[in-house]
This record gives C-alpha cells, structure tokens and sequence, in this order.
C-alpha cells in the first residue's frame, strides 16, 4: 500500500512549477508561440505532450494518487486512479489551451488583406522613412507598418493602403469624402 505524501509533494511541485514558468515567462510568448504549439491550418493546436500539459498530468496524478492512498486503496488501484486524473487534467488543460490558440489565430491578418482599405497615420511617416497606420477590414482593427511614396504624412491624416513592400504597407493620402463607412478607433477622422 502506498502512503499519500509521495503524491501530495508531487502534486505541489508540479504546481508550483507550472505556476512559477507561467509568471516568470509565460508573458513573453505572446501571438509568436506557446510551449508545445504548432501551427495548422487556421490557427495553433497544443500538442498533447507540451510543458504545460505534462506538468498538468504531473500535478493531477499526484491529486489522485493522494486521495486514493488516503482512502487506503492497494497500490494498482492507487496508481491507476493517479493516472486516470492525471490523464483527465491534461487533457482538459490541451482543449483549453488549443481553443484559446485556435481562437487567437484566427483574428490574424497578412498586410496584403489591406490593400484598398482606409487608415488613419498613429506614427508620421516621414519622406523616406517608415511610421505607423491603424487600418480595419471587416473586423480586424490592425496596426501596421507603413511608408509612403516620398511625400511625408503626419500624425492623424487620412491614408489609403495603395500596395505592399515586404511586411510593410504603402499609403498615400486620402481624401475624407472617399470614406464610406465609419472610422471608429481613437484620432481617426469622424
């Protein structure tokens, strides 16, 4: 018969690690990547053995191998049960996290999608350099990296996104009156 400590300090290191990993690093993975994802298709799936869900497994075989041993169950049934509830952790942890990542994929958009589309300048583009656009389409509301063709443009002015170079979007004045819809984030014209 197994004694319950063993999974009681199981259980608590796996958890404090996990938690200490997702406070020390966990900010700076961002929209770049997550421990164990991959991308596909619309979005990034989690795979079933990342970081997080094998500390998960950890921390829930030691939940369930604690209150098994507690309740004085041999040591097969003690074992079994811990892995049962570790298993179910984990894969309750890799739906979770594959949902969140899917969902967050799917709001992202390549610079060509706004070719044509209106934006106000947040950062002045000088002649020859690059500044900042607040662009939306449908319903995307995207900052992007922007030049214009030699002509600067300051901070507030109407743009139209006329091509793309690179990762950057060209723009070029607009005219106000060309707008058919609102502009509707902060310092665009109304």
């Amino acid at each position: 018969m197994l004694t319950p400590m063993p999974f009681f300090y199981l259980t608590l290191a796996a958890a404090a690690f996990l938690v200490a990993s997702r406070v020390a690093g966990g900010r700076h993975h961002g929209r770049h990547g997550h421990h164990g994802a991959r991308a596909s298709g619309r979005g990034r799936t989690i795979r079933f053995w990342s970081f997080n869900t094998v500390f998960s497994f950890l921390a829930g075989f030691g939940v369930g191998g604690f209150f098994a041993a507690t309740a004085g169950w041999g040591t097969a049934t003690t074992l079994a049960a811990a892995t049962a509830t570790g298993t179910a952790l984990a894969a309750l942890e890799a739906a979770l996290l594959g949902a969140l990542m899917r969902r967050e994929g799917s709001s992202a958009h390549r610079v060509e999608d706004f070719v044509g589309c209106f934006g106000t300048v947040e950062v002045s583009i000088a002649a020859d350099g690059v500044g900042r656009v607040r662009c939306r389409r449908g319903g995307a509301n995207e900052a992007l990296l922007a030049k214009s063709n030699g002509v600067a443009i300051p901070a507030g002015s109407l743009v139209r996104v006329t091509s793309v170079a690179g990762s950057t979007a060209v723009v070029e004045p607009a005219d106000p009156d060309e707008v058919t819809g609102q502009l509707t984030w902060r310092g665009s014209p109304q």
